[in-house]
């Protein structure tokens, strides 16, 4: 289902998530996933580093329109019945372990999108991962590292666990700016903005209005007599 392969792939790229999490997520998980700030957040207890609590799939707006065509339209038209899986195959069951995977780098594959030679969900975590640590504060850093499920330091543990849908929604929002082309410009416009201010100001120091270019005139140069004082008494006065 091509409709589905997309839906993966966006999950993959928008939260970097690993493809486990879609893979293990559960219609029951996707019904009680809440909201927060129109983003709503799908938590899903089984996956890879399950110890440091649920993956967080956060969804933004227009995926969550799509989530919904496909629960609603599309899942029911193949999914077995006691199938609980979000993500079925055409024989409608979960797909089995690792093939979410591939299909998410076919789908890249067939919709012309690559890094060098080929776009996998593990592609996306490191160009995510690498934005973030350009471009993100430390604190945005920190919700990016619990979408990811990225391994953290303990004291940071208890810092992205105090709620989870809160930290989904805030991360997705970090990742979208982080990887959009228009951050790169914005920096750019940034740092050309401010050597411009910079050179401005340098010059106001270096010049005044009497000499712009800030430089000695030669009658600067010239060292000028100092002026004497007179002692009225001594100059001779007329008849």
């Amino acid at each position: 289902m091509k409709t589905r392969d997309f839906l993966v792939t966006r999950f993959s790229i928008d939260c970097a998530t690993r493809p486990g999490p879609i893979n293990n997520a559960t219609l029951d998980d996707y019904t009680a996933a809440e909201s927060h700030e129109s983003i709503k957040v799908l938590p899903v207890a089984k996956h890879k580093r399950s110890k440091d609590g649920p993956a967080i799939l956060p969804m933004l707006p227009d995926l969550q329109e799509f989530m919904d065509i496909y629960v609603n339209k599309i899942r029911p038209q193949f999914a077995l019945t006691d199938d609980n899986h979000l993500f079925v195959t055409t024989e409608g069951i979960g797909f089995r372990e690792g093939t979410v995977g591939r299909r998410i780098t076919n789908f890249c594959e067939k919709a012309g999108l690559r890094l060098e030679d080929r776009l996998a969900a593990v592609d996306m975590r490191k160009l995510v991962s690498t934005a973030t640590k350009e471009k993100a504060t430390p604190e945005e850093a920190k919700l990016v590292r619990r979408v990811m499920a990225h391994s953290e330091k303990t004291a940071e543990r208890a810092y992205v666990r105090t709620n989870l849908t809160k930290v989904g929604a805030q991360a997705v929002k970090v990742i979208a700016r982080v990887t959009s082309p228009s951050a790169e410009e914005t920096d750019k416009e940034d740092k050309d903005e401010k050597l411009k201010m910079e050179s401005v100001n340098l010059s106001a120091v270096q010049t005044s209005p009497l000499n712009p270019s800030g430089e000695k005139t030669d009658e600067d140069k010239v060292e000028k007599p100092k002026m004497q004082s007179v002692n009225p008494s001594a100059v001779p006065t007329s008849p």
